[in-house]
């Protein structure tokens, strides 16, 4: 069986130019070694860095090993990208040619848009209430004292016992601040 072995990875070789290590003797090892050669190793340059990225080949997901990378075969394949804060890219085409094969390696660059403004409010006196909604009159949650908003149109109403409430005042996003990704406001109320 060895001999056999030995003939098919001498044929592998002269019709791949690829140079098989290794004693095998079986032959569905040689196939599997030499089949090996065959993938690119994928790598998503991602901003925002953090962004989550699911590869698939039709309905199966692609896992990527522990370092992030993905080992594709030769084909057609899907990946959707998605961050917190930012515009989701879903169904995006990345085909994996024979030459990318045999070169082993591709990168592939994602950018996400943001999708949000991160809205900071100094308030004075520090101990007011901050109440900010929505046009269509919704209460819209901090987290962790920031609050998320895309372009649009808000309103916020600040009180704080001894002190002239300011309420309904007008809060603009634009699309600049959505880019921007940050914006602070300040808010100070006179004393009544």
């Amino acid at each position: 069986m060895d001999r056999i072995t030995d003939i098919w990875k001498d044929v592998l070789q002269n019709l791949s130019g690829k140079t098989l290590t290794g004693n095998y003797t079986r032959i569905d090892d040689l196939l599997k070694a030499f089949n090996n050669f065959y993938v690119c190793e994928v790598t998503f340059s991602k901003t925002p860095s953090g962004a989550n990225v699911v590869v698939k080949k039709g309905a199966e997901t692609i896992n990527a090993d522990e370092s992030g990378k993905y080992h594709l075969k030769e084909g057609t394949y899907s990946y959707d990208a998605t961050a917190t804060h930012y515009t989701s890219k879903t169904n995006q085409e990345l085909v994996i040619t024979n030459a990318d094969e045999t070169t082993g390696t591709k990168t592939v660059s994602v950018t996400l848009s943001r999708s949000e403004c991160g809205v900071s409010f100094t308030l004075s006196p520090e101990t007011a209430t901050l109440v900010v909604k929505d046009s269509e009159s919704h209460t819209i949650t901090a987290v962790d004292g920031v609050y998320w908003l895309p372009a649009g149109s808000y309103t916020y109403t600040a009180s704080a016992e001894g002190y002239t409430s300011a309420e309904d005042v007008s809060l603009t996003i634009s699309a600049g601040d959505v880019t921007t990704g940050t914006k602070t406001v300040e808010v100070t109320l006179v004393e009544a």
